[in-house]
């Protein structure tokens, strides 16, 4: 896997926060960054399925997948 350099800007509170964090798990700032982003990226949002319909008021339904 090939790898380049980026740089994005945090507040000076919020690099305070995950450099007191990483203290306290023993991590770097690099790999708790890294790690951030590769969980959110993992998180899907649910998509909801509609599993029956009705056209006629309930008299008939149709299962939709």
């Amino acid at each position: 896997m090939s790898s380049r350099t980026i740089s994005i800007r945090l507040s000076s509170e919020l690099i305070q926060k995950i450099d007191e964090k990483c203290v306290t798990d023993g991590c770097c700032r690099n790999d708790f960054v890294k790690n951030a982003i590769n969980d959110a990226l993992k998180e899907s949002i649910p998509v909801m399925k509609v599993k029956r319909v009705s056209y006629d008021d309930g008299k008939t339904w149709i299962d939709v997948s």
